[in-house]
Order: C-alpha cells, then sequence, then structure tokens
C-alpha cells in the first residue's frame, strides 16, 4: 500500500513538473490578468496549468498533461475498488467475532464514503474543468458560466464534507453526536397539569 500511495504521488509530480508547469510564455501571458486582478505577478505564484491553447493551435503538451492525470486517478479508483472488494470477500470468510465483523465493516463503509465523496466533489468537476473548455465556443455557447456556477462550489463544498464523513460514518462518532444534539431537543410539556393526573392502579 506503501508503495502505491509512493507511486501515484511521483507518478503526480512528475506529470506536472513535464507536462503542466508553466514556462516564461505562461507566465507572461497570465501577468497582465493576475496584476489587474489580485495585484501580484505571476512570478511569484507557483501553479500548474494546462495551457493547451497558446496560439492558434493546440499545445500537445497541455492535453498530454491532461490525458495522463486523468488516466493516473482512474487507475488509482479502480485500484482502490479492487482492494475494497478484497477486503469485503476477507471479513466474509474470515472466523471473527460478530463485534470485530461489525467494527471491521463499519471502517470498510468509511473508507468507501471517502473515496465516493472525493470523487463527486473533486475528481469529477476537475476533468470538467480540464476537457469542457475545449468545446467552449461552439455554436457561440460560453461554458465558462456553468463551470464557475458548478464544479468550483463543488471543490469548496470537500473540505467541509470531508470531515463529516468520518463523523456520521462510524457509529461511536455518530452516537455522541446524536446524544449531544438531543440535549438541545425541548422536553415536551404535558398536556394537562399534575394536579389532574390520575394513578391507575
Amino acid at each position: 500500500m506503501i508503495f502505491l500511495v509512493f507511486t501515484y504521488g511521483s507518478t503526480w509530480m512528475l506529470i506536472i513538473a513535464i507536462w503542466m508547469w508553466p514556462d516564461e510564455s505562461t507566465r507572461q501571458k497570465l501577468n497582465q490578468y493576475f496584476i489587474g486582478k489580485y495585484n501580484e505577478s505571476t512570478e511569484n505564484i507557483p501553479f500548474i496549468i494546462a495551457d493547451y491553447q497558446r496560439t492558434s493551435e493546440f499545445d500537445k503538451n497541455g492535453l498530454i498533461g491532461m490525458g495522463l492525470a486523468t488516466v493516473v486517478s482512474i487507475v488509482s479508483l479502480l485500484i482502490d475498488a479492487f482492494l475494497a472488494a478484497k477486503i469485503y470477500l476477507a471479513l466474509k470468510n474470515l472466523n471473527l467475532s460478530n463485534n470485530v465483523k461489525k467494527m471491521h465493516r463499519n471502517l470498510l463503509i468509511t473508507l468507501i464514503a471517502q473515496t465516493i465523496i472525493p470523487t463527486i466533489l473533486t475528481f469529477i468537476p476537475c476533468l470538467l474543468i480540464w476537457f469542457v473548455p475545449l468545446l467552449n465556443g461552439l455554436n457561440n455557447f460560453d461554458i465558462s458560466y456553468y463551470l464557475n456556477s458548478i464544479c468550483v462550489p463543488m471543490l469548496c463544498a470537500y473540505p467541509i464534507i470531508d470531515p463529516l464523513i468520518i463523523t456520521f460514518a462510524l457509529v461511536d462518532y455518530r452516537e455522541v453526536i446524536c446524544q449531544k444534539f438531543r440535549k438541545f431537543q425541548p422536553r415536551a410539556t404535558p398536556i394537562f397539569p399534575t394536579m389532574f393526573r390520575t394513578t391507575l392502579v
């Protein structure tokens, strides 16, 4: 597992360094916009960019970088799914107590949720932000508004939702939170005063 994580990170670093790191012409092209918008020069900002339209022709480096990064991310998701299936089958066949199986099952569900939710909130929006602009301008249709209105809020929502995954996926954490909220619930008051109650024997 450590080897897979190291390989994934190293591959991303190589892709960024070779194909997606901005060169001098890219920084100069964006410099005026950054100074006017953020009062900061691009020379002082580290960033990655898939600049696939530097001139009238597409720049192959940007497309290669986006394509390789997408393939690496999809492969990592497939590996996660494969390992999750193996863990599930192993838990099913092991002779463990019900409590231990329940604990491992909850942890597995948490890991699955921590894979699915980032995929929806970060990976898919990144794919749209990367590749949809290739279609920008077709039939005079400006897609940038929809990318900014949908994809960017999804990316911003992930840091808020991520800690909630563990909090509500694990039973013990969820019960503690529910108990805290129960304290704030107003107690139901009896319809009739106590003096009118009678005890049935």
